[in-house]
């Protein structure tokens, strides 16, 4: 069981790899954007395909042409690459507090933050719980673009959630932890009929993955999937071995808010085919991330020390979020070390800092600026959903049980 991987089996990822002898680059590209499109209930040619979400955001951004001192607001609660691709097209980035209960904006203060300066909110369905006060935003400021933050998103409502005409554009990631895993891949919705023009004009300029990336990308998966499909020390020590190798992808230049020398890309056709595999059983694996969900659920409801966010109906989440309160929240790692050896169940820490991960560029964030941000990635637990985890009602009792010995 892994915390990656989550869509992707097997079967679908040997699927793929023969799929590739016979599926030229750009009929299987055409092909995973029109899955695509028709999972996220939109036209086909609203959507351009990039070699990571952020990617995406930033093209958008920069073809904005934003001014010295325009704002991009985030929320307290992000991971480094979204502030990353507003710096990069030039932006101020602001942080704007979350509430807790949501973990998207505290509206009144976002409310309140926007003045002459600001020209973007950037909104986020974090675990792919929903989108909130949009119509509520579009009102008040006609004049912000607004654009949603869908990586952990990718249909996990039942409601399309382009359908509204409160969104200017969004960005969607198939990164390894992702709802789709193709190692690096994203795409980017937008809404304005000649933008979006402009955009693909410009996306095929783009410079592609080069082959070693390729290759570490491919081998980076493959270690990935060994893991979560249960084979873990066998993994872990491929990876290890691809690390030394220098086969092992990673982008370590974003963590300290650097721009990669080739930023951004097209998307390459491997993660093409990968993910048109997972599209084609995702309705099953968005079925097993609900059930798996409300089973969480159950099993810690009422539990001291432990609080679940609320469930919405139809949902089909990422991971599964829980905050720790009271004495737990003080013994956040070793409670995780405790679960994961009571229940076998990996868990994260994700976000584990306003600017996740912690220690990478915070772009202007001063701590204490805000504390409820802080205080919710300080606190918070994440549990594994999808195609690789078996919750037995073992070890489900075996969570509950942990959790209950921990709060004694």
């Amino acid at each position: 069981m892994s915390l990656v991987c989550t869509a992707l089996t097997w079967p679908m990822w040997w699927r793929a790899q023969l799929d590739r002898l016979w599926t030229p680059a750009a009929p299987a590209l055409q092909r995973f954007q029109q899955a695509l499109a028709d999972e996220l209930g939109c036209p086909t040619d609203e959507l351009l395909l990039y070699g990571a979400g952020r990617m995406g955001l930033y093209a958008w951004l920069d073809q904005l042409a934003l001014q010295p001192g325009d704002e991009v607001i985030l929320p307290a609660y992000t991971c480094v690459v979204v502030p990353n691709a507003a710096h990069f097209a030039g932006a101020t980035v602001r942080y704007v507090d979350i509430d807790p209960h949501t973990l998207t904006y505290d509206l009144p203060r976002l409310l309140e933050a926007v003045n002459a300066r600001t020209r973007v909110l950037v909104l986020p369905a974090n675990y792919g719980l929903p989108l909130l006060g949009l119509d509520t935003l579009r009102a008040r400021f006609p004049q912000l673009l607004l654009v949603a933050d869908l990586a952990h998103a990718l249909g996990s409502m039942p409601e399309p959630v382009l359908a509204t005409r409160s969104l200017d554009a969004a960005f969607f990631s198939f990164e390894f932890s992702k709802c789709l895993t193709t190692g690096m891949g994203g795409a980017l919705w937008v809404r304005e009929p000649e933008l979006r023009k402009t955009l693909a004009k410009k996306r095929l300029q783009l410079p592609v993955f080069s082959l070693r990336q390729r290759l570490q990308l491919g081998m980076t998966v493959f270690s990935h999937l060994l893991a979560a499909s249960g084979a873990v020390t066998l993994g872990r020590w491929t990876q290890g071995v691809l690390r030394r190798l220098g086969l092992l992808y990673a982008t370590s230049e974003e963590l300290s808010g650097l721009r990669p020398a080739h930023y951004p890309l097209q998307l390459h056709t491997g993660a093409a085919h990968l993910g048109w595999q997972q599209l084609r059983a995702y309705a099953g694996t968005k079925q097993l991330r609900r059930e798996q969900a409300i089973a969480y659920q159950q099993t810690l409801a009422g539990l001291a020390g432990v609080r679940c966010l609320p469930l919405p109906d139809g949902a089909a989440l990422l991971r599964f979020p829980l905050l720790l309160e009271g004495t737990l929240a003080s013994r956040r790692k070793a409670i995780m070390q405790a679960l994961q050896d009571a229940t076998g169940l990996p868990v994260g820490m994700w976000f584990n800092h306003v600017v996740h991960p912690a220690g990478s560029s915070g772009h202007g964030y001063v701590d204490g600026q805000c504390p409820q941000g802080e205080q919710v990635a300080a606190t918070m637990l994440n549990l594994p959903l999808g195609r690789h985890v078996r919750l037995s009602a073992a070890r489900l009792a075996r969570l509950r049980q942990c959790l209950q010995e921990a709060q004694a």
